[in-house]
């Protein structure tokens, strides 16, 4: 059976980063932190850390540390049904969210939510195509995610889909496509991606013109607000999510660049299958919320 002392003791020593750290923190010697953490190597009869600066957890020390964090959430679950109303503590969501639905509709859900619900959030952002990682390494108990296969232990539900769309200024389009948008115009003119994860530029403008060139002429703002408003100052043409781009649009500030052309996103909501109150009841509203935020 495991301890979950020792198992504290590994959780601590990866995330503080260091033997010493995290000695410190269970107040107890550096010694007696090692001590535990070969012991729980005997028992499991595998290497659970890779002895470098910081120390890295090997793969099975991962899925030991993915179940610490569970047993976390699930202990301060327990604490926060227990104590009083007056002494009540905040529970803690992390979860993973893509950066152009935190700045479009997912923040509102969280802005609702809390109201109602003593509640901490820890959103960390990422792409939606690699947010469902932090399922897997235990970084978080929920999660936005482009991916429909469910990560092992975790539900999938799907959301809905983000249709994103070539803009440009009026400016921009007068300056780079005279002519109309050929696929020479294109690769010539200035673009502008979130990052270099950011695959979608190259999707749809290869779904467009069916082949890519070796590289864009690329000015990279990872911030959804700041990107679009590269765009509408004319610092290159980008892909933009309609639910933020279409205001603009419909006032003359945005140039839709291929009308009727564009490339849904289908997104997914990923949470761990264990019973956390309050994951479960924003679940619930997420779901639920989504379905007016999104298409169907």
């Amino acid at each position: 059976m495991i301890d979950n002392n020792m198992v504290e003791a590994l959780g601590l020593v990866l995330e503080c980063g260091g033997f010493e750290k995290a000695a410190k923190a269970l107040f107890i010697s550096q010694s007696a932190v090692s001590q535990r953490i070969k012991q729980l190597e005997e028992c499991i009869g595998q290497v659970l850390i890779v002895r470098t600066s910081p120390p890295r957890p090997t793969p099975a020390g991962k899925q030991l540390l993915k179940y610490y964090k569970q047993v976390k959430r699930l202990e301060e679950e327990l604490s926060s049904r227990l104590v009083s109303t007056a002494d009540e503590k905040y529970s803690v969501l992390t979860l993973g969210v893509n950066a152009d639905s935190l700045s479009t509709w997912f923040s509102g859900i969280v802005h609702d939510f809390f109201k109602n619900h003593h509640v901490l959030f820890h959103l960390i952002v990422d792409d939606q195509e690699e947010t469902h990682k932090l399922l897997t390494n235990g970084d978080a108990v929920g999660c936005i995610s482009a991916s429909n296969v469910p990560v092992q232990g975790c539900s999938c539900q799907y959301l809905g889909s983000m249709q994103y769309k070539f803009a440009a200024s009026p400016d921009f389009c007068k300056k780079w496509f005279p002519n109309g948008v050929s696929y020479e115009s294109a690769i010539k003119a200035l673009a502008v991606m979130y990052n270099t994860k950011d695959t979608l530029h190259h999707k749809l403008f290869n779904n467009i013109f069916q082949k890519l060139p070796e590289k864009f002429n690329t000015h990279y703002i990872p911030s959804p607000e700041q990107l679009l408003n590269g765009v509408i100052s004319g610092l290159g043409y980008g892909v933009l999510p309609n639910i933020q781009a279409r205001i603009y649009f419909e006032r003359r500030q945005l140039v839709d660049i291929f009308p009727g052309v564009y490339i849904d996103v289908n997104l997914y909501w990923h949470c761990w299958n264990i019973d956390l109150r309050f994951l479960r009841i924003f679940s619930k509203l997420l779901i639920e919320s989504s379905r007016q935020a999104l298409n169907p």
